[in-house]
């Protein structure tokens, strides 16, 4: 199958294109109202062209796996030419919506969210505001991560701490020299070149369940070792990251392109 076509990316999006992608990790939450938790994270944000990103958000509880809470949304910018204003907007199942007003801080990499206004069903919860504040940056390997703190004022209770997380970029421009690195590209390719040290699963064959030799291919006991994965473009190898996480895999990076990679070492 081919690759989809990329979209161009609105100029007005370029301040946030840092934020673009898939980012996995976990977090930790408490509420006076609740237990203390723990829980295993997704997050998606992606551009159809428009000045404007859109954002997916899953979680599972930790250590039974199970669904927990959802929400998606969109965030928009406009500008005056020389100023620009950060909107967002969020909603959730559990009968919520929110609406916040940004701000771009720091070496631009750090947004703070505040709520300008909550909506909800007539059955939901009470939540009167809430405050985001997402940061992202680099750890020695250079992979990107993003950290974030969420607070909420809800159900009687203040402004208070409610979530936090860690979540790290499935793209990757440097191999951890710990991971399992696999090109997913036919054996042609892979024969013709490839990356030292990378193992040859072809995506029908790993989307089959096959996982590489036994001395140092994929284990059902690697859940959390680093595994990196790359193709000609970065589409097969996201199928594959996303097929590996689905079989509850925690640390994928999805490496993108053979020759954009080759290049970004020159």
């Amino acid at each position: 199958k081919a690759p989809a076509p990329t979209t161009p990316v609105h100029p007005l999006l370029s301040p946030l294109t840092f934020l673009l992608g898939t980012w996995s990790g976990t977090g930790e939450g408490s509420y006076p109202t609740t237990d203390s938790f723990r829980y295993r994270e997704e997050l998606k944000f992606g551009q159809t062209g428009g000045p404007f990103l859109t954002f997916t958000q899953r979680t599972w509880s930790i250590p039974a796996n199970q669904a927990m809470h959802t929400e998606s949304g969109f965030i928009r910018v406009f500008t005056n030419g020389t100023e620009n204003w950060y909107e967002m907007i969020v909603s959730d199942p559990t009968g919520s919506a929110q609406a916040y007003s940004g701000t771009l801080s720091g070496d631009g990499k750090k947004i703070e969210w505040e709520t300008t206004g909550v909506a909800k069903t007539a059955h939901a919860k009470e939540v009167n505001s809430l405050k985001r504040v997402w940061e992202v940056s680099s750890d020695s390997t250079g992979r990107n991560r993003l950290s974030y703190e969420i607070s909420m004022a809800a159900v009687g209770q203040p402004l208070t701490f409610h979530l936090k997380a860690l979540l790290f970029s499935d793209s990757v421009r440097t191999i951890d020299p710990n991971s399992i690195l696999v090109d997913v590209r036919e054996a042609e390719d892979y024969t013709r070149e490839h990356i030292p040290n990378a193992i040859n699963i072809p995506l029908g064959a790993f989307i089959a369940g096959k996982r590489g030799p036994e001395e140092n291919g994929i284990k059902a006991g690697d859940l959390d070792r680093p595994i990196t994965i790359y193709c000609g473009s970065g589409f097969r190898s996201g199928l594959a990251v996303e097929h590996l996480r689905k079989e509850g895999f925690r640390d994928l990076r999805n490496l993108g392109g053979y020759q954009a990679y080759k290049n970004s070492q020159k």
